[in-house]
C-alpha cells in the first residue's frame, strides 16, 4: 500500500528485490521502481529473480548492480547493495525488520548520507517488528501511512509523469 501510494505521488521506489516486502514493493509499481541487486545481473537473471527482473524491465523500471555480471550473492554483497539503496534514495522507510535485518544496515547508511529514516511500528513481541521498533526508539520517524511519509518529505500528492527514451541507444 505504501509503495503504490508513493509511486502514485510521483516517487520512485528503491529496494533490493529480496523476498517479502521488497518484492511486493517492486511488484506493485514496476514502472516506478529501481531494484538494486546484491549480485551480478546475469547471475540474477539465471536464478529465481529472473521473472521479477524481466517484469520490472518490461514495465519501464530499472534493475541495477554494482557487481560484475556473473558475481554470485554472498553474505558480503548484500550490505554493499544496501549502501547503494541508501545512496539512491531521498529517504529510507523500513516496513519490517528483525534486529539483524539488512534494512537496519540500509537505515544506518541512510543516516550517514544525511537521509531521513522512517519506520513502521509493529507488535512488540513480533521478531519481524523488533528492528523497526528499535529504529523508532533510536530516532527514526514513526510512520503509519503514506500521508506520514509525504508530510515528512514535504511532498504533495501528484500524478507521476512517465518519460520515454528518446534515442535507440537509450531504449
Amino acid at each position: 500500500t505504501l509503495a503504490t501510494s508513493l509511486a502514485e505521488s510521483g516517487l520512485v521506489i528503491v529496494s533490493g528485490l529480496a523476498h517479502g516486502v521488497d518484492s511486493a514493493a517492486h511488484q506493485v509499481c514496476r514502472d516506478r521502481t529501481i531494484a538494486v541487486l546484491g549480485q551480478g545481473i546475469d547471475c540474477a537473471r539465471k536464478g529465481n529473480k529472473a521473472k521479477a527482473i524481466e517484469e520490472i524491465v518490461q514495465a519501464g523500471g530499472l534493475v541495477v548492480s554494482e557487481f560484475p555480471p556473473y558475481q554470485p550473492p554472498t553474505r558480503h554483497t548484500f550490505p554493499q547493495r544496501n549502501r547503494v539503496i541508501a545512496g539512491l534514495s531521498i529517504a529510507t522507510a523500513v516496513v519490517e525488520a528483525t534486529m539483524r535485518s539488512g534494512s537496519r544496515i540500509t537505515a544506518r547508511y541512510a543516516l550517514e548520507y544525511g537521509r531521513d529514516v522512517m519506520a513502521v511500528p509493529g507488535h512488540p513481541f513480533d521478531s519481524n517488528s523488533e528492528g523497526c521498533n528499535a529504529l523508532i526508539q533510536e530516532g527514526a520517524l514513526l510512520i503509519q501511512n503514506v500521508q506520514d511519509m509525504r508530510s515528512a518529505l514535504g511532498i504533495q500528492a501528484q500524478k507521476p509523469t512517465k518519460s520515454s527514451p528518446e534515442t535507440a541507444v537509450a531504449k
